[in-house]
């Protein structure tokens, strides 16, 4: 292209505006207002002419680019804001009218065509192979979900714009994109679930993409458990398994994504031990106290007449010793099963611990001479041998069996 025309009619007729010569080439021109109108152009080297009076005179404008490119791209938002591209994958600003020039390494390894600006930050670049926007007046480029070959576009309002290209899936197919949000786009993602201990607290991580430049705003629902609401990263500590959605808006584009926090529940207890109390003739239970401060008691547990079935005795504080006397027990004429559990702070209850089931002796007279005791299995821990008592020391050990007679 060497020549430039220009209408005043709406297009009814046209007159020669600019003819650059035959040994010239006319690769792009962009006119910010009705007098203020700049041309890209090469012969041979690079060159850019800038008029003032709506074309009717022309004056060169110095460029200083280090390296030898072809641009094929010219772009102005106002009068000194402007940028000069092409298939060299180059991309310089200038900020003075075209007097200088700065290299901007824009995130993408693709030549511009196109450019469209909707405001002095926000922006966009037709490229190769796809789109790629800035909302920094062109200090930085991210690439779109666009992938064809984009030729020109524009957005004739804050919100509706189409982009024309082709893509080579077959052949040179004709494309065009349509936006009908002013090419912004807004996204977020978030951990399905994380996992807390009751009483620590976690921070809330969503990320968010987005590359408008309006304000983002932010509503964390249910409330209950959570630092603040309109904040992007609050701290959740809620005191049961709670699912939270988080609501990001910029006014017009809006996303909203959940994410459980599972209160962790506290692992059950051990027991270590139960048996009769020396003091009271009753059974005693023992348990090894866990060093964590979120535990606020223990809920003491005796199976029912009902097999499997257990009653709740008693509680005992966390700040106590961990030992419990049965005082309705009667260890002399039957044996018993326990459990215990964990009381935290956020009113969870643990599971119950494995049972522990005290050993109940019978002994009765053998004929001619002697006894026989019998006595029910110890449960709750494995061991390979009893020891026999008499009054005042041990008479015997046996491997672990159900009876003896001795």
């Amino acid at each position: 292209m060497d020549k430039i025309y220009k209408t005043t009619d709406a297009g009814n007729s046209w007159s020669l505006l600019l003819y650059a010569g035959e040994t010239s080439v006319i690769d792009d021109f962009c006119f910010v207002n009705n007098n203020t109108g700049f041309i890209i152009a090469r012969e041979s080297e690079t060159y850019i002419i800038r008029t003032n009076d709506g074309g009717n005179t022309w004056q060169d404008t110095t460029i200083v680019i280090p390296e030898y490119y072809t641009f094929n791209l010219i772009y102005f938002t106002n009068p000194d804001t402007g940028f000069i591209g092409g298939y060299c994958s180059r991309l310089y600003k200038t900020t003075d009218g075209g007097t200088t020039w700065d290299f901007i390494q824009y995130s993408t390894s693709l030549g511009a065509r196109t450019m469209f600006f909707t405001n002095p930050s926000s922006g966009f670049i037709g490229r190769e192979y796809g789109i790629s926007s800035t909302n920094d007046g062109g200090a930085t480029w991210t690439p779109e979900n666009v992938t064809d070959r984009i030729l020109s576009m524009s957005i004739y309002n804050s919100t509706i714009g189409y982009a024309v290209g082709n893509n080579y899936a077959g052949g040179p197919n004709p494309v065009i994109h349509r936006t009908t949000t002013g090419g912004v786009r807004l996204g977020l993602s978030l951990d399905s679930n994380i996992t807390i201990a009751c009483g620590s607290g976690a921070t809330l991580l969503p990320e968010i993409t987005y590359n408008g430049i309006k304000p983002l705003s932010y509503n964390w629902i249910p409330a209950a458990g959570l630092s603040n609401t309109t904040v992007v990263n609050p701290v959740a500590n809620p005191p049961e398994t709670t699912t939270y959605t988080l609501t990001v808006s910029d006014g017009i584009l809006t996303v909203y994504n959940t994410i459980t926090v599972t209160v962790e529940a506290l692992p059950a207890p051990p027991l270590c031990m139960v048996t009769v109390d020396t003091e009271t003739g009753k059974n005693k239970i023992v348990w090894e106290k866990a060093q964590d401060l979120s535990i606020v008691s223990y809920y003491i547990y005796k199976e029912s007449i009902i097999a499997g079935n257990y009653n709740l005795l008693d509680t005992v504080p966390y700040d106590s010793l961990s030992v419990f006397i049965d005082t309705s027990s009667n260890p002399g004429q039957q044996s018993e099963r326990y459990k215990i559990a964990a009381l935290d702070t956020c009113g969870n209850l643990s599971e119950m611990s494995e049972l522990h089931k005290t050993i109940h002796l019978g002994i009765s007279p053998r004929i001619p001479q002697g006894y026989i005791l019998i006595w029910e299995h110890y449960e709750g821990f494995t061991f390979n041998t009893y020891v026999i008592y008499g009054e005042q020391a041990p008479i015997t050990s046996i491997p672990y069996n159900p009876s003896l007679i001795i």
